[in-house]
């Protein structure tokens, strides 16, 4: 009796690698992998895109009452002056997000509209997070890496679950 309930077992988990194949998630995983590695260690800097989110920051700045002058990729302020860099774009969130929603069992017309919604959402994360950084510096003197490095690092995860769980609840009904 307990030898038929392990061929079970046995049976159950290769049937399940089986259809984890078939479904190509490994492949995602596998060559998402060192597609990540090269945009990271090379020198794709997003310039246009540091610029426009500094752009927007110092906007925003500006329209809350914190004087901010946008000079290239740099946002200053009378006590603080923030560099956008690479990273700031979002597009580690951006890559994540995209490979969440490659690997869920959707059809890919779903999975492209899933893909094409997610850039504005992180988008808009990736400026809020700068600017709510630099605005809680302000109004209540928080240090400003904790706010951005730390906190905003458990809130980038959480946006990018929560943006993928809506999506997918959205999908599958």
């Amino acid at each position: 009796m307990a030898r038929k309930k392990e061929r079970r077992e046995s049976s159950s988990k290769i049937k399940y690698l089986g259809d984890f194949l078939v479904n190509k998630r490994l492949y995602v995983i596998l060559f998402s992998l060192p597609l990540f590695l090269i945009i990271n260690y090379s020198d794709v800097e997003f310039l246009w895109l540091k610029v426009l989110i500094a752009e927007i920051v110092s906007f925003l700045l500006n329209v809350s009452g914190v004087a901010s002058e946008q000079y290239s990729v740099f946002v200053k302020t009378q006590l603080i002056n923030v560099e956008i860099i690479r990273d700031c774009t979002g597009w580690k969130s951006l890559f994540v997000l995209f490979v969440l929603i490659l690997m869920t069992p959707v059809s890919k017309n779903k999975k492209i509209t899933g893909m094409i919604m997610s850039v504005p959402f992180v988008f808009f994360i990736s400026v809020f997070r700068i600017y709510s950084s630099i605005m809680l510096f302000y109004k209540f003197g928080l240090d400003f890496s904790l706010i951005h490095d730390i906190l905003w690092q458990i809130g980038l995860v959480a946006g990018v679950i929560g943006f993928w769980s809506l999506w997918y609840y959205h999908v599958r009904i």
